[in-house]
């Protein structure tokens, strides 16, 4: 079973997720989440810390504290517990530490054997702005918008179209690699055009990232998700495919930025060169 902070930021409205005995303490810790977890604040516009709120304790008025739900539920056995969470709509709120007017709420429906994800504000979608925002330097603003899209369906529960989106991606990559190698000797464009793509990319290997390279199976997840998979398994399957998506994306950025930084102390040595020279005449 998924962790909580998985439950929380990276699974879909109306997802199921299977459970067993062995995964109580998850549920537990679940319905009485009172850990710290980090995410995009959308208030406060940057990354936070949240912590979570459970039920305060109730006191009697001579100030003796009353045992909570959550210290009794803890002294009973897994059953009496798995129990007394089923059929339970669970509302888990957190709140930021930069402000904790600013709050998230997520809303679980616990049944025998599976928990769902009901309810969330503000949806994956928007706690994901801030995350895929510096995928604005590298991808075209259509392919920047269509990141959004895959990740806002994904919010929604729609499997295939969110994959759809990211298989775009992937396919304008290979465009742009093949764009460049048509500048280089022994490039075969024809032979490109007739090729499978796990083909193509082994023969653009030199302007891929190499992860995309090592991991060109992916392209062949994507497409059958989309063809032959049906839409909770499309669901399941977009976060993992979502990272790949994003450590290619990584490695492109990093190589962007590492040209950059050598044009630049090119054209600074350059620069510094020629007044050495200067300077000796």
């Amino acid at each position: 079973m998924k962790t909580v902070e998985e439950l929380l930021l990276d699974t879909a409205l109306y997802q199921e997720e299977k459970f067993t005995s062995d995964d109580i303490e998850v549920l537990y810790n679940l319905t009485n989440y009172n850990d710290t977890i980090d995410y995009y604040c959308t208030e406060c516009k940057m990354n936070s810390t949240f912590v979570g709120e459970i039920p305060r304790d109730i006191h009697y008025p001579e100030g003796r504290i009353v045992e909570s739900y959550s210290d009794r539920l803890l002294k009973r056995s897994k059953e009496d517990i798995h129990k007394s969470l089923i059929n339970r709509t669970c509302y888990l709120k957190t709140k930021c530490t930069r402000n904790n007017r600013h709050k998230s709420v997520f809303i679980f429906r616990i049944t025998d054997n599976t928990v769902t994800k009901i309810g969330q504000h503000p949806s994956i979608a928007s706690l994901s702005q801030e995350g895929i925002k510096k995928y604005k330097k590298i991808l075209s603003d259509e392919k920047y918008r269509e990141l959004n899209k895959a990740v806002g369906l994904f919010s929604h529960g729609v499997g295939a179209g969110s994959l759809i989106y990211l298989r775009r991606i992937f396919e304008d990559l290979i465009k742009e690699a093949q764009k460049l190698s048509l500048s280089d000797d022994e490039w075969d464009n024809d032979k490109f055009k007739s090729a499978r793509m796990d083909e193509k990319i082994q023969m653009l290997k030199n302007h891929l990232p190499s992860l995309l390279v090592e991991q060109k199976i992916i392209y062949g997840v994507l497409s059958k998700g989309i063809h032959e998979l049906s839409e909770k398994e499309c669901v399941e399957l977009f976060p993992i495919l979502k990272i790949g998506i994003e450590l290619i994306l990584n490695e492109k950025i990093t190589r962007k930025e590492e040209a950059e930084k050598r044009k630049e102390f090119e054209k600074s040595l350059s620069a510094i060169h020629k007044d050495i020279k200067a300077n000796e005449e």
